[in-house]
């Protein structure tokens, strides 16, 4: 556990240090730091779960004939999106193993990731380390092919600002390559610029916990996955109910989205693009509670957490003394630390990520 620890405490004191500066002096050492990020997750060897060896699986048994791969009837490969057949046939073809395959993977989206948050927030550092808790783990070393869907999405999000729609949509289409579910992010060019004030916000909670609560979300969600172009098996099998619910969403959501409403003036100001990334939280929210019940709903609402760090890393903006937001701060990282904390002890009953195993060093 402790190289978990170390690369969070790393994280964890570097984000301070950018909400006091409330600024990052160069941007090299954020760099080095989301490169190492994607080196320690991409070159894993033996941990992530069940996953693992099922990406490993379908690497072993790809061709590096692009013909060949495109057409295979191996069974995971004839349910796996096509852009992932792809790169894995090019590597494949370019005679790179599997674990050198996931390593340049990682490295790639750490990098996609670095653009994603620099450009978006003057506190990078903070929004890295509540990815580090809330989605680093799961997305990095598990799900592998939604994981590049999730970057280029984000990597998409410029040209919302600069509302240039056929370029996000060819983005999005890219994304819908390696996982189907990233259709879904095409929902933030519409509706970006809408404002939706408190009491709109508020009604948009109401109605999506009722959703959930009347077990009418896999009706909603047939319905609207029928007008997609394409996808809509795909999609449709992620609606697989069962899972129950989470309460310490309620606990942890709930209290947040009301703080943010009450001291949403203060935040508008710190945040460039507040409007589009309040959208995109929200929606993260009316998911996490319209389709609580369903066990892959995870992988549709991944696509809009970054909303979600974005709001929670402004949180220090909220008091006028310094001191005092760095207090909030403080603690919001320390939540996040037992969350973090939380995914590494239970994931698969503690073995899912432990003990963490490098193919590049000796084994810790």
């Amino acid at each position: 556990m402790l190289p978990y620890i170390l690369l969070y405490s790393v994280s964890f004191l570097l984000s301070m240090a950018n909400y006091l500066k409330e600024k990052i002096d160069g941007k090299f050492l954020f760099f080095l730091l989301m490169l190492f990020i994607g080196i320690f997750g991409g070159s894993r060897y033996g941990i992530g779960g069940y996953d693992y060896n099922v990406y490993e699986l379908m690497y072993n048994n790809t061709s590096g004939n692009l013909s060949e791969a495109l057409s295979s009837e191996y069974f995971l490969l004839m349910t796996t999106e096509k852009g992932y057949i792809i790169i894995m046939s090019i590597f494949n073809f370019l005679g790179f193993g599997f674990n050198d395959f996931l390593l340049c993977i990682g490295i790639l989206c750490s990098v996609g990731l670095f653009f994603v948050f620099t450009r978006h927030s003057k506190l990078p550092y903070i929004l890295l380390t509540i990815f580090l808790a809330k989605g680093y783990l799961y997305f990095f070393f598990t799900a592998q092919r939604q994981v590049i869907a999730m970057v280029i999405c984000w990597l998409a999000i410029r040209y919302i600002v600069k509302r240039k729609f056929l370029i996000f949509f060819l983005l999005i289409i890219l994304a819908s390559f390696f996982h189907t579910s990233a259709i879904m992010f095409a929902i933030m060019y519409p509706i970006a610029n809408v404002k939706l004030d408190n009491r709109k916000t508020i009604f948009l909670l109401i109605a999506s916990i009722l959703i959930g609560v009347l077990k009418i979300g896999l009706a909603l969600s047939l319905l609207i996955s029928s007008y997609l172009p394409f996808g809509t098996d795909k999609l449709s099998s992620y609606l697989e109910g069962g899972m129950g619910i989470n309460i310490l969403n309620f606990i942890e959501m709930i209290p947040i989205l009301f703080l943010v409403l009450n001291f949403r003036k203060k935040i508008e100001s710190k945040i460039e693009n507040f409007n589009l990334f309040f959208n995109m939280y929200l929606v993260f929210v009316m998911i996490t509670f319209a389709f609580y019940d369903f066990v892959f709903i995870a992988r549709l609402k991944g696509y809009f957490i970054l909303g979600y760090f974005v709001i929670l890393s402004s949180l220090g903006y909220i008091p006028q003394k310094k001191n005092v937001g760095s207090g909030i701060i403080f603690l919001l990282l320390l939540y996040c630390l037992a969350v973090y904390c939380r995914e590494l002890l239970t994931f698969d009953n503690g073995e899912g990520y432990m003990p963490y195993k490098s193919y590049l060093f000796n084994n810790f």
